[in-house]
């Protein structure tokens, strides 16, 4: 919303490529940030002991797609799945193309195919996805992802996605005030876990 106002002051066109990823992958990825920007014993500890820390990384993924959907709503856009794009680069950057109306350097699309993308990076599928659901905020992000992915397939659209993006901001919204409680709480409890390590370190230094 922000922007968009900056955009609108600015009196500038604006497109959105919204881009979709298997909220597996997508969280894989967010561990990986999340034990380089903390202590990675506290975070590992905490994470084999407690389920709820993967359902944190559920609820992060649809809170940010909701975001982007909620952005960008009204406005010419796009969705485009990452796995599609790493798998079809060609296909998928002419798709985007079409839909934004912009012109295609062909060379340089050849170039960001052959060169850029590296398909190795796809790391789940939506079958491999299905079968690790145990949790309601796991079913709620493969139903999201599902309607979703049938948009970036090109087999439905925006305007047939309304009563399910009601439906989903509903229940999220319904979600929020223990969403925030289980943050501060995680909070507390991995400041503790890396001051409990912290001393247990200087403890054993001290004994050896």
């Amino acid at each position: 919303p922000f922007w968009k106002r900056i955009f609108k002051a600015c009196d500038v066109s604006i497109s959105f490529v919204i881009a979709l990823r298997n909220p597996m992958s997508a969280i894989a990825s967010m561990k990986v940030f999340d034990r380089a920007s903390m202590r990675m014993k506290a975070f590992d500890h905490f994470c084999e002991e407690h389920s709820e820390c993967d359902e944190k990384y559920f609820w992060m993924w649809i809170t940010s797609l909701l975001g982007c959907l909620d952005g960008s709503e009204g406005e010419e856009r796009i969705l485009v799945d990452y796995n599609e794009l790493l798998k079809h680069p060609t296909s998928q950057i002419k798709r985007i193309a079409d839909v934004l109306k912009l012109e295609i350097q062909e060379d340089r699309l050849k170039n960001y195919s052959a060169n850029f993308i590296d398909p190795s990076l796809c790391h789940f599928t939506t079958a491999e996805f299905q079968k690790d659901i145990d949790s309601d905020c796991q079913k709620f992000a493969l139903e999201i992802y599902q309607e979703l992915f049938a948009i970036a397939k090109d087999q439905a659209s925006f305007p047939k996605l309304k009563h399910s993006h009601e439906k989903w901001k509903t229940r999220l919204s319904s979600a929020k005030s223990l969403l925030v409680l289980a943050e501060k709480n995680e909070k507390i409890i991995l400041f503790l876990r890396a001051a409990m390590l912290v001393q247990k370190e200087t403890i054993d230094k001290l004994n050896q």
